[in-house]
């Protein structure tokens, strides 16, 4: 990892960072037990895998300052990960009375690849006039992503097999592009009133070309385009009068979403959509250190790439494919938050309520012993949270913080008549403690909370702990030298565990991966920037 700032006469800054990782060949374990309620059949499956892969990062932030009312700042950052895939997946059947019906090994061995990336840059201007708090933005950001699946699977240890092929070939290649103009205005009125207006408008491309392949067969080939259209504008007015904090605000957007089959397989199709967007929030003051906010919103979340292509990824005994026909969501939350800033103490509190109609959920259904995966707008969600952040430095040397949550989630559809809900409680603590000889001792660890996952499945809790030691050297401190151990003594590997008990199958699925983690950390600051 590297990084650099430098400055120029005062007007220009730049920064510039990236980071590589070499990711290891380590061996990671998932096995599950589904029961069909359908046939009453019994499905075993193991797998054993190794991803070893590249990660790369890299950023580069600009900033222009024209003079005392003009400002220009550039960004870029981008993200580019590659992972090789090894390893099999041994798959058997029984019926209810422990008969073995079928058997099967998949070996994951020749081209098997994942890749990902994502890419942004930013462009704004600002321009402030003679009238304090009064500013002009203009943005324009542009955004992609892809992701590349290849993999060459063989069929082996075949035994009284349901389908007719021993080699399975499939190569997909998603990708989006994303364009945002915004247009933001600022105007105070007196001290106590202020109101800011804007516009936006967003293009966004999704792409998505397939082949899968049987054996010698021709290949089924599929090319598919979703785009969306949104443009929207806004207005909000702001209230502040002593201890007394408001602001409430109104956003219309409107989209346009169309799908192509390129390929001339479907027709195409075409919707819009209309939405009104509200938020309003809500302060006050009770002294310089407690602060109470109340805060309503609504978000709307349009689905990616991932989530609309169509293309068919299968196996014997599961097929997966995404949804053409689905739309945004509406999400809404309320949320109240109060803070405590001391010196010594800081504490955030925040308590919360969310629901959604129209989410975008999972779907599974079965057709004999086959699993069907793709998703729709048909889940009802229902949130609760209580949320408690604290910072504690009893002396100069020692400082303890606390993050911590408790959640309830709730997913649910009348038309196939399943309510999946649960309690979750999810922590992380820190203790930093300054030693003789410029040493500093770090112990953290916490517990991560799966909770429910969709209309089907929820994951039960696990826990980590992490042991670190630093020492700074040199004038300024300029070389540090950090050592990590994470779960130095306990079981090698973490297991998440996931239980699903809605839907026409019922089940357990246990994976296993590398926990045990020892880390040697050299860095070494140079220069000044004053």
């Amino acid at each position: 990892n590297i990084y650099l700032t430098t400055s120029l006469n005062d007007k220009l800054t730049a920064s510039v960072n990236y980071s590589y990782v070499n990711i290891g060949a380590y061996d990671q374990y998932n096995d599950h037990s589904y029961n069909y309620k359908e046939t009453g059949n019994t499905e075993n499956q193991h797998t054993r895998m190794q991803n070893p892969g590249r990660l790369h990062f890299a950023s580069l932030d600009l900033s222009y300052e024209i003079d005392t009312l003009n400002l220009v700042t550039a960004s870029f950052s981008g993200y580019a990960l590659n992972i090789d895939q090894h390893g099999e997946a041994s798959t058997q059947m029984f019926d209810a009375d422990g008969n073995m019906l079928y058997a099967f090994t998949q070996s994951f061995d020749e081209g098997q690849d994942y890749s990902y990336f994502n890419a942004s840059g930013r462009l704004d201007y600002q321009h402030l006039t003679q009238l304090k708090g009064e500013a002009l933005n203009f943005s324009y950001l542009l955004s992609a992503s892809g992701t590349g699946n290849t993999y060459n699977s063989r069929f082996e240890n075949l035994v009284n097999p349901q389908f007719g092929y021993t080699r399975y070939l499939f190569d997909s290649d998603q990708k989006m592009w994303e364009h945002t103009f915004q247009l933001d205005y600022t105007r105070p009125f007196g001290d106590k009133h202020k109101l800011d207006m804007g516009a936006k408008y967003i293009f966004r491309r999704n792409h998505s070309t397939s082949s899968t392949r049987q054996d010698e067969s021709v290949p089924t080939l599929l090319d598919f385009m979703h785009r969306t259209h949104v443009g929207a504008v806004y207005g909000e007015y702001a209230f502040s009068s002593g201890p007394w904090m408001a602001r409430a605000g109104l956003r219309y957007e409107f989209s346009r979403m169309t799908v192509d089959y390129r390929s001339g397989s479907k027709p195409f199709y075409g919707k819009n959509l209309n939405d009104l967007v509200p938020t309003l929030s809500l302060g006050y003051r009770i002294d310089d250190k407690n602060n109470l906010r109340l805060n309503f919103s609504t978000r709307i979340n349009r689905p990616g790439i991932s989530y609309l292509d169509p293309t068919v990824n299968q196996s014997p005994t599961e097929l997966k494919y995404g949804n053409p026909a689905l739309v945004s969501a509406r999400n809404h939350s309320l949320q109240a938050t109060y803070t405590f800033i001391h010196p010594k103490l800081t504490l955030n509190a925040s308590a919360g309520y969310s629901f959604s109609n129209d989410q975008i959920t999972q779907l599974i259904y079965t057709d004999g012993d086959t699993r069907h995966e793709t998703y729709g707008n048909i889940g009802e969600t229902r949130g609760a949270w209580f949320n408690l952040y604290a910072q504690w430095m009893p002396g100069k040397k020692t400082n303890i913080s606390l993050n911590a949550s408790t959640f309830y989630n709730y997913y649910g559809n009348d038309n196939f008549d399943i309510a999946n809900s649960r309690w979750g409680v999810s922590a992380f603590a820190r203790l930093s403690q300054e030693l003789p000889w410029k040493l500093r001792l770090s112990l953290s660890g916490g517990r991560n909370d799966g909770g429910v996952w969709d209309l089907y499945t929820y994951a039960r809790h696990n826990y980590f702990y992490v042991i670190g030691l630093q020492r700074s050297f040199l004038k300024d401190d300029r070389l540090t030298v950090q050592l990590f151990a994470m779960n130095p003594i306990g079981s090698k590997y973490q297991k998440w565990d996931a239980i699903t008990r809605y839907g026409d199958y019922t089940g357990r699925e246990i994976s296993r991966y590398p926990q045990r983690m020892f880390q040697v950390a050299v860095s070494f600051n140079f220069g000044s920037l004053k």
